[in-house]
């Protein structure tokens, strides 16, 4: 039995003898992999802006959003206005760029 492991661009091959031991070892090898893929999984989720949809009482709809990363949120926007500030957090506009 045969036991891989994957950590980015790295592998390890680890190949347990027989016994309780070795079964113990591959199983907490395991845990720790998984473990670690989660950990990745969720730093990765939390830097992303959360964007959702309300609706008013007249049926219009609104974006909001939060982002994590800067602990900046909007509220109530028309689409245009929620895309922009999306924009701007992957694409921000330098001040001195218009004064070139």
């Amino acid at each position: 039995m045969r036991l891989t492991l994957r950590w980015f661009e790295e592998q390890w091959e680890i190949k347990p003898t027989q016994g309780a031991a070795a079964h113990l070892k591959q199983s907490i090898l395991t845990w720790l992999e998984q473990a670690a893929q989660r950990f990745v999984q969720r730093l990765m989720a939390d830097a992303e802006p959360q964007v959702w949809q309300t609706t008013d009482a007249n049926g219009k709809r609104w974006w909001n959003a939060h982002d994590p990363a800067t602990s900046r949120s909007l509220y109530n926007v028309p689409e245009a206005e929620m895309r922009a500030w999306l924009e701007q957090r992957y694409y921000p506009v330098k001040a001195n760029a218009s004064r070139a």
